[in-house]
């Protein structure tokens, strides 16, 4: 190979790399935000209880359902989603992934707790708790309270004794 060929290879690559950088970059950043608009919307509704289904250009599925509105003791506001993500090829093999999401009285994002499967969200929000009814195979309920705050940790009940422990993840 002559130094104009490989000189000139090399120039190509180099522009080819920031190219491909930045669409990368910003496909990662359209899924985040095409996120951030669909949670908007239901924010804005504040349709308590009603679940709101969007589909995806993959065929994967997010569905959001707005519980309603808890406060700490200080009068801080948290605005409360169970968000579900289904993906999957075939009806068959659909898989679900869930988390509690909170914002806050502004609608900026503070975080979540990832739950896992549709059993583990959440079902309403009563006098500013937030309650769990009893599950598959569970049969106790539980009630996390939020007027010191945002738990780092929900401790929801299956029976008297035993549990599962979910962590609150600022992202």
């Amino acid at each position: 190979m002559n130094q104009k060929s490989h000189k000139h290879q090399t120039i190509r690559s180099r522009k080819i790399i920031p190219i491909v950088l930045l669409l990368l970059l910003f496909s990662g950043h359209y899924n985040a935000y095409s996120q951030d608009l669909i949670v908007l919307k239901v924010l804005n509704k504040t349709a308590v209880g009603k679940v709101y289904s969007f589909k995806r250009d993959d065929n994967s599925t997010d569905k959001l359902r707005y519980l309603g509105i808890l406060q700490n003791k200080k009068g801080e506001v948290f605005k409360i989603i169970n968000s579900t993500y289904i993906s999957g090829l075939f009806k068959g093999s659909k898989r679900a992934s869930c988390r509690i999401l909170i914002y806050s009285k502004d609608e900026k994002y503070l975080g979540s707790y990832y739950v896992g499967a549709v059993w583990y969200l959440p079902n309403k929000i009563e006098k500013n708790a937030l309650i769990f009814a009893p599950r598959r195979g569970c049969k106790q309920a539980t009630k996390i309270d939020f007027s010191e705050g945002i738990p780092e940790r929900l401790y929801v009940l299956c029976t008297q004794k035993e549990g599962d422990l979910f962590s609150f993840s600022r992202e």
